[in-house]
């Protein structure tokens, strides 16, 4: 039996990131709210660093704990962990 091969996911931008992983939440059964809240986490972050590394993570770890309640904290921490998966 031949396989056949996947095509190539290109991602290029951060939005195409974006939209990729809000697609995969979907497709992983969340609802339409948790995807949104999430990808908007992901949005703020690189809105204020503009990329990856583990210094610009920390900063925004502490720029959230600084800026909003705790519960929100940590909704937007699990949207960063969830896009890192």
């Amino acid at each position: 039996m031949k396989k056949t091969k996947q095509p190539v996911l290109e991602l290029n931008t951060t939005e195409d990131y974006i939209e990729h992983f809000k697609n995969t939440l979907e497709h992983q059964g969340c609802s339409a709210k948790t995807v949104n809240i999430y990808a908007r986490s992901v949005i703020l972050f690189y809105s204020l660093y503009g990329e990856l590394s583990i210094d610009n993570l920390k900063n925004y770890r502490t720029y959230l704990i600084n800026s909003f309640q705790t519960s929100t904290v940590n909704t937007r921490i699990c949207g960063i962990n969830r896009f890192l998966d």
